[in-house]
């Protein structure tokens, strides 16, 4: 069998991907399973278009007292406009995070859907990688 050079290239790029949003699903598991229920108030509320039309960043600052009793301030991208609309400064919201780790937090409402964006591009990732590689793959 040749070296595919293409299919080399495509390969880094798409393991690459795989690895990134393993690793936010992984992350957000270990959240779940190890994180700590605590209640943060909103202090600034974003919203980013990134110099790009077709990108925007729903982006909420939250802070929150840790198990020590010292204040933590983190800033989260939300997955959808829609949770975003909801939200005003000075709101208290329900977050997790890791004890030992503040700064590994996230809002509780929004996990199961960061996972489940997580898990679709994954698929998609690993699809088009398998598509691909066949395609390059075949003899002839």
């Amino acid at each position: 069998m040749k070296f595919n050079l293409d299919l080399a290239i495509l390969s880094v790029f798409c393991a690459g991907g795989v690895c990134a949003y393993l690793r936010d699903l992984l992350r957000l598991r270990r959240l779940k399973l190890e994180g700590k229920d605590v209640s943060a108030r909103i202090v600034d509320l974003k919203v980013d278009e990134a110099g790009s039309e077709s990108v925007v960043h729903y982006r909420v600052c939250y802070e929150f007292l840790d198990e020590s009793g010292k204040k933590v301030v983190h800033e989260r991208d939300l997955s959808s406009s829609r949770a975003f609309r909801g939200l005003e400064v000075g709101q208290t919201i329900a977050i997790l995070y890791r004890p030992g780790r503040a700064a590994a937090s996230f809002p509780v409402d929004q996990i199961d859907s960061e996972q489940r964006i997580d898990r679709l591009v994954l698929g998609g990732l690993l699809l088009v990688w398998a598509l691909l590689g066949a395609y390059f793959a075949w003899p002839g």
